[in-house]
Parts: structure tokens; sequence; C-alpha cells
């Protein structure tokens, strides 16, 4: 089997001497685009997933939305086969039109029944070199994708001094948060496992099954904004970014944080999370939300709990919060230093609930 270049030679020969002059540009256009092609089947005869393509779907994953033309990926075997399928419609949304999925008549529906509708691909046709599609991890892809974008949103924010909506944000505050981003960025970049969970808590809140970004870059706006919010927060509570079972921020020890730039549960608000337990974190930083009221644990003397029940065992209590209401957005348009003020008294008063919890709770 020739090599793809020496494919590519003698077809564009053939073009050149043998097609007509009517047809020739329409064929070479035609032969273009074919090299932009990838199929995706089952091997009837070893029972495997291969590709055929003139170049392998892990390259293109690995550009992304930095391709400098559209690649299309045309599958021939079901989601079901395709242990990354998910993920492989999340790189194509990421990708931002650079990435066409298209399916074969056989599998369409079962596609379509999973993730909406796709573009007809045509019968397998590619004469190509076939290759194990193997596991081209494109979780790790995505969420490489993912960190590029909010980069490049994040300093779009800093040289524009503003954020929308947030709005306007101190030069110094900012000076700050690309500080903490650089910092924050090469962990993530080294870490893989952290750059995932910290990445899909930045998108989502319902975590009750992992719910990474889901590559709809209309949220990008809003992930950003959580960047920016939670890494100001730093300069007045050292956060780290971690892998956590209900948040992605580290800090204080044992403490866990969340912040997030998702905007709903579902069809709900974030505001009908009312309990410290409906969270379960000790920090929420939110930048989609303006409007969340997280009430003292139930179980107290004071609303009527039973006494000898409430001194039995510490419960969680309110979580620190900043999100984006009219005070927090004004306090980023302030001094760095009163930023840094409001953030340690949030903490304070956090830590101050949790030493009257600890003392109730042994008494």
């Amino acid at each position: 089997m020739l090599d793809d270049a020496t494919y590519d030679l003698f077809e564009n020969l053939k073009i050149a001497r043998l097609a007509s002059t009517t047809s020739k540009q329409q064929l070479l256009t035609a032969a273009e685009q074919s090299r932009r092609v990838i199929e995706v089947a089952l091997d009837p005869a070893a029972h495997i997933v291969i590709e055929r393509g003139c170049r392998r779907v892990s390259d293109i994953a690995d550009e992304c939305e930095r391709l400098p033309e559209r690649y299309t990926i045309d599958l021939h075997v079901g989601p079901a086969v395709l242990p990354d399928s998910a993920d492989l419609v999340r790189l194509a949304r990421c990708s931002a039109g650079r990435i066409e999925l298209r399916t074969g008549a056989d599998v369409r529906a079962a596609w379509e029944s999973s993730f909406g509708p796709f573009s007809a691909a045509p019968a397998p046709s590619s004469i190509r070199s076939v290759v194990d599609y193997g596991d081209p991890n494109l979780k790790s892809y995505v969420d490489a994708a993912l960190l590029r974008l909010l980069d490049e949103k994040l300093q779009e924010a800093i040289s524009s001094g503003a954020a929308t909506p947030i709005g306007a944000i101190s030069p110094a505050i900012l000076s700050h948060v690309q500080s903490t981003w650089l910092d924050w960025k090469a962990k993530l970049e080294t870490h893989p496992k952290v750059r995932h969970d910290f990445l899909r808590w930045l998108a989502n809140v319902d975590q009750q099954v992992a719910r990474p970004w889901d590559g709809d870059h209309a949220s990008l706006q809003r992930m950003t904004n959580a960047l920016i919010m939670t890494a100001a927060a730093h300069a007045g509570e050292p956060l780290d970014p971690c892998s956590a079972a209900t948040g992605n921020l580290g800090f204080a020890t044992s403490a866990v944080g969340l912040g997030t730039g998702c905007e709903a549960i579902g069809s709900e608000s974030l505001s009908v999370r009312t309990m410290p337990d409906d969270w379960d974190v000790d920090a929420l930083i939110l930048s989609a939300a303006s409007d969340v009221v997280v009430d003292d644990p139930l179980g107290t003397i004071m609303d009527g709990g039973d006494p000898a029940d409430s001194i039995k065992t510490a419960r969680r209590v309110r979580p620190a919060i900043i999100q984006a209401d009219r005070k927090w957005k004004d306090r980023l348009r302030g001094p760095l230093p009163d930023w840094k003020a409001a953030v340690v008294r949030e903490f304070a008063s956090w830590r101050q609930r949790q030493d009257d919890e600890a003392k109730r709770a042994s008494e």
C-alpha cells in the first residue's frame, strides 16, 4: 500500500494529466477535501475499531480549536462501541466548527438518540492505511483545549480591564489574578487529573454523575469570570486547584471550596440550594449567581431542634460565599487592599462559625 504522500502525488498527477480542463479544479478540490476526512469503523475480521485517513483522530484532537482547516470524522460504529463517544462529541463542539462529525446510516439512530442530529456520512471509501483506533484519550485533549480557551478569555479581560457581565475590574486586582493564574495554569497543565476535576466543577455544579464541560463556547465567559473571582479571592485566602468529591479548591489544610461558572442545576437556579449540606463545601465562589443564600444548619435549640441530638455531632456550617452580586462586583472595581480585606472577613466569619460549632458539639 502506498503511503499517504506518495498516493497524494500520484492522485494529483492523474488529475493534472487525465482530467478534462472543466473538471480538473473540481477534482483537485475534492481530492484535497478527502485528505481531511477520517473514517472510524469496525474491522470485521479483527473486531476492533479502526480509523483510516491522512491524519489520526488524536492528531486533530491535539490541535482542536487551533486547526487551520476543517476536518471531518465519519463514524461507522455506534457510540456504545466507542468508550469515548461523549468526549468525541465534546471535542467537535469545542473545535467551534473545525471538526465535524458525520454518522453512517446504520449507526445514525444510535448516535442521535444520545447526542442529537448529525450530518449523513457516505459509505466508507478511504484507501488510506488502516490503524487501530485505540484509546486516543480525547478527554485530555478537550481539557487542554478548554484551558487554552479560558486563558485566551482571561487575557482579553486583563487587557480590557473588564469582564462581561461583571463590569470593570481594578488593574491591581487583575494583576494579582494574572500572577495567580500563571501558577495555577502551570499546575493544571502538569496534573491532568486535577485539571479535569477543576474544570468540570468550573463548568457544572451537579456532579452526582461526573459532568465535564459539554464543549459549548457559550459558557466560556461564565467560566472565565469564575476564574477571575477565584484567583482574586486568593489574595485574601490562599486557594489551590484540587481534585475533591464536592469541589475544586483546597484551602485551610483540609477545607474544600467550589469555584464555578455554572448558572443552573437542571432547570433550577443555584439559589434552590439553601442549606450547608446542599453544597457540602466550605466556600462558594459563584460567577453566575447573585442571589444564593445559605442558612445556618437546622437542628439547633434556637429553631426547635432536640437539644440531646444537636450536641452529639458537629454539623456543616454555612460556607463563605463570594458571588456576582452588587456588593462583590463593586469591590472588584475598588482597590486591591479593600478587596483583600473583604475576602479575609468573609473567610474569618466562616472560621468563627466552624469554631462555634466545634465548641457546641463538645459541650
